[in-house]
């Protein structure tokens, strides 16, 4: 499902440039839990959005599904993901002028989907999270683990084959992160999708079908999940 070719990645720092990532080569499996594991700065986030087609490696391919983002302009990138990525992200970014159930609407409606068709999704996408009840009410009314709850039904809504999740527990206390891996646990197991989760926590492993760390700006393959 997804392919990474001798990925590289160099930002410009003073008179010279900085590595983060030197040589990336990896197959992330269709359908599997797979984590990325590592600890802050080792250059796991900047792989997830080179992953998502958000950024694009200084040198190496990125193909998902056959398709190559690297040779991709920008809009082709952006309608690729909107129908073939769901994005989960640390801080939410849930829009706060729209209710919950148009923040899960929105990404439907941009891929073409009816209103109506689009609602009704919404809400089954919503009672799968276990937050219908809260549908109309705003996100800053919200607990930062009810706020991520909203954050994966939108990403589950255009039914991307993709889900990718940037330190999804990461702004959330102890309780709220066991739930969080639960859900995307559960969701993984009802979903089959193909789930990418960056993270810096060691919990998520026993989840996990593999785990790639790292660290470095290389990668490497785990296969002592327990």
């Amino acid at each position: 499902m997804i392919v990474l070719k001798n990925i590289s990645k160099r930002y410009p720092e003073g008179s010279g440039f900085r590595s983060v990532l030197e040589g990336i080569t990896a197959e992330i499996p269709e359908t599997a839990f797979s984590v990325l594991l590592g600890p802050s700065g080792s250059g796991k986030s900047t792989l997830l959005n080179i992953i998502s087609g958000i950024d694009l490696p200084t040198s190496g391919e990125i193909i998902i599904n056959g398709q190559n983002l690297t040779n991709m302009n920008e809009k082709h990138r952006t309608l690729f993901r909107r129908t073939q990525i769901g994005i989960v992200f640390q801080f939410f970014n849930l829009l706060p002028t729209l209710s919950v159930i148009d923040n899960v609407i929105l990404p439907m409606e941009l891929n073409g989907t009816k209103s109506k068709h689009a609602k009704n999704l919404a809400q089954d996408l919503l009672h799968t999270v276990g937050l219908l009840d809260r549908q109309n009410t705003f996100p800053d009314r919200l607990s930062g683990g009810e706020q991520q709850r909203v954050a994966i039904a939108r990403a589950l809504a255009s039914d991307p084959p993709i889900i990718l999740a940037d330190e999804p527990t990461g702004n959330l206390d102890s309780g709220n992160a066991n739930q969080i891996m639960t859900l995307l646990r559960d969701l993984h197991s009802k979903f089959k999708k193909t789930l990418v989760v960056v993270t810096h926590r060691n919990d998520f492993i026993t989840l996990a079908d593999r785990i790639f760390v790292v660290e470095g700006g290389q990668i490497s393959e785990r296969g002592d999940i327990p």
